[in-house]
């Protein structure tokens, strides 16, 4: 006798991307809305299982405040079009759109988006969405900060390609999970962050095209830490962590010849934000992953 079997649009994987694969993530979400939690830790998964009872239960009391980050590095043509191209379009989209209501919305542009202020926001006035673009900073298989720092927020300290040259990237330059105390209470906050390796990285490229072979490019696959560090803080961690898993690119937000599109960014933030829509329903597709 034939046996029906229900699988839930809404599908949360729990465990390393070694041994759930990004790629069989990657290819449920054609259909579903997926997303991944691993930590280090039993009490990591425990401070996150309390969050979302918590939030479900109890509702959540941060202010109705969005704040958009964009770094732009001096002589970097990547930075600048993010900025221009993505965050302050889609800031200004949000904040004029007749369905806002209570919502406020602040951007941090350029110069000011430092490692000092966006660890100030994320320790002290946590918004109910941070959105940051920049780039993830990325290292060798064989850099023993990989596994640590991969995707982190590199901010608006860097004083850019030209002024910096090739040297290595100290972290004081870059905003990683070794920055985030464990005494804050994200509780409620949902974290958006364009930028590469944001979310995690693959043991071996994704892009081979660009380079003619399927290179390896960590020793593992692995989910980054600074997402897993917001949603596991024992005092409350963050409900969500939308990112992007290996490279992130501009052709996200304009097209072959450079024109804007941003509207599959505002048009998921006006539904989550505006309209309740669950956050799984709409970023699972937007994204190579989603953390939640």
């Amino acid at each position: 006798m034939a046996r029906l079997t229900l699988i839930s649009f809404y599908l949360l994987l729990v465990g390393s991307p070694e041994e759930i694969p990004f790629r069989f993530q990657y290819q449920l979400d054609v259909q579903y809305a997926v997303g991944r939690i691993h930590f280090a830790t039993l009490d990591e998964y425990a401070a996150y299982a309390r969050s979302v009872v918590a939030a479900e239960r109890d509702g959540v009391a941060l202010a109705r405040k969005i704040v958009f980050a964009g770094v732009q590095h001096p002589d970097d043509m990547a930075t600048a079009r993010s900025l221009q191209g993505l965050v302050q379009p889609l800031a200004a989209d949000l904040a004029g759109h007749p369905q806002r209501g209570e919502w406020s919305v602040t951007t941090i542009a350029g110069a000011e988006a430092t490692k000092d202020r966006l660890s100030q926001l994320l320790h002290h006035e946590p918004p109910a969405l941070l959105f940051t673009a920049s780039y993830g900073v990325e290292f060798d298989p064989i850099d023993s900060r990989q596994m640590a720092h991969q995707g982190a927020i590199l901010c608006a300290d860097w004083p850019g390609p030209r002024a910096w040259q090739s040297r290595a990237i100290p972290s004081q330059f870059y905003l990683s999970a070794d920055d985030i105390a464990s005494s804050p209470s994200l509780h409620g906050a949902f974290i958006f962050q364009f930028a590469c390796f944001g979310a995690g990285c693959p043991r071996e490229d994704d892009f081979p095209h660009l380079s003619g072979s399927r290179a390896a490019i960590a020793e593992r696959s692995f989910v980054a830490a600074l997402p897993q560090r917001v949603l596991g803080l024992p005092r409350g961690g963050a409900l969500a962590y939308i990112g992007h898993v290996e490279r992130a690119w501009t052709f996200s937000f304009s097209d072959v010849r450079g024109g804007r599109q941003i509207e599959t960014f505002s048009s998921t933030l006006r539904r989550l934000l505006f309209a309740g829509t669950p956050v799984g329903m709409r970023w699972s597709s937007l994204t190579n992953v989603m953390l939640s």
